[in-house]
Order: structure tokens, then sequence, then C-alpha cells
């Protein structure tokens, strides 16, 4: 997770960090003081919680009202990773790497609805679902396999509306992690609301 040494400690920012950290758990409401800088400012355990907090666990990326629509999708950015968020033939909400297999430059830009995936670089085309289709000037390369160049796909779930990518695909199944807010989100009817897009 975090950056290590050889022995496999954390490195002495990051342990100093959560030392303070540990700390201020303890103290009372009365007694609350505001975080250090190296909070804000260490390079260290911006790796540390980017890591632990956003690359190990659901993060919300938008909404499903974004991509209401087969072809449908969004692009956005989440801790350096490039996200295609789009709604499949199959009416399946997927969220890709939005990073072409031939030479890595993003393939969609923005938001929109498209009937396929295309990378402006080369044009290498891929289905809505992130399976390569066409691969202009490869079809001669004998050990050329299309299957073996779809996009990354990332696990994902809906819940309530709202679309959640877990980047390293190792978080327990999201539903029952929020099962607990249900109740004070219940008035709200999340999973009714409409999402309102302009251009």
């Amino acid at each position: 997770m975090a950056e290590r040494h050889l022995n496999g400690a954390a490195p002495a920012a990051v342990q100093k960090l959560q030392a303070e950290l540990a700390e201020l758990s303890q103290l009372a409401r009365s007694q609350a003081r505001t975080l250090s800088a190296g909070f804000y400012t260490s390079p260290e355990y911006l790796k540390l919680e980017r890591d632990r907090l956003f690359r190990d666990a659901w993060i919300c990326v938008g909404h499903i009202g974004a991509v209401a629509n087969v072809g449908d999708y969004f692009t956005t950015e989440f801790v350096d990773e490039q996200l295609l968020v789009v709604r499949d033939t199959g009416a399946t909400v997927k969220v890709l790497a939005n990073v072409c297999r031939h030479r890595g430059s993003r393939v969609m830009q923005g938001a929109g609805t498209a009937a396929r995936l295309t990378c402006a670089y080369h044009g290498w085309t891929y289905a809505l679902d992130g399976r390569l289709m066409a691969a202009p000037l490869m079809k001669d390369g004998a050990s050329f396999d299309k299957k073996d160049c779809a996009l990354k796909q990332f696990t994902s779930e809906v819940w309530q509306g709202y679309i959640f990518v877990d980047l390293a695909g190792t978080a327990p199944p999201l539903a029952p992690q929020l099962r607990a807010i249900e109740p004070y989100i219940r008035n709200y009817h999340p999973a009714e609301q409409h999402f309102l897009y302009q251009a």
C-alpha cells in the first residue's frame, strides 16, 4: 500500500503523521485541534491516501442519468486513471480505462453518445463493452490477436442511481457497506432522481 523501505516500514514522514493521527483520535472532543501541515503537503502521505483510500475502496464517479441510453458515455480522471463510463449494447454501465491499447492515447473525450469507441490517434475502434473491433494496419501481424487488446474494465456497481468504481478490484461488495445509511437517505429517493445534463 504505502511506499515502503526494504525493511517493510513506512517512510518516517508517514510514520510520524500516522502517530499524530492515532494521538488525535484519542482526544476528547473538547480538546480537538487541526491536523498538522504534513497531512496536506507530504507526498508520501498523499501516496498512502491514494493507495488506501482511493484505489482500494468504492468511489462514486457519476450518476446513471449521464449514461441513460445505449452509447452514452462520459470521461473522467481519478487518481491518475483515465476513466470512460459507458452504457453498452446490453444496457449495462461499464467503467473502462480510457487508454487506447495501441499507443496509450485517450480513446474518447468529454461526454456524448457513440455507436463505437474510436481512438483518434490511429483509428483503433472498440465496441461499447471495450472489445477491440478494428486495428488498422495490424491485420497482417501473425502474433496479433484482437481478443488480447480490449480496454481494461474496472469493477463497478450502481447503487441508488450512482456509479461507483473500485480501481483495485479488491473492495468488498458495495451495497452491504452502505446499508447503514439507507434509512437516512430513504426520504430523498435517490434511485428515483433524474439527472439533468446541459452541454
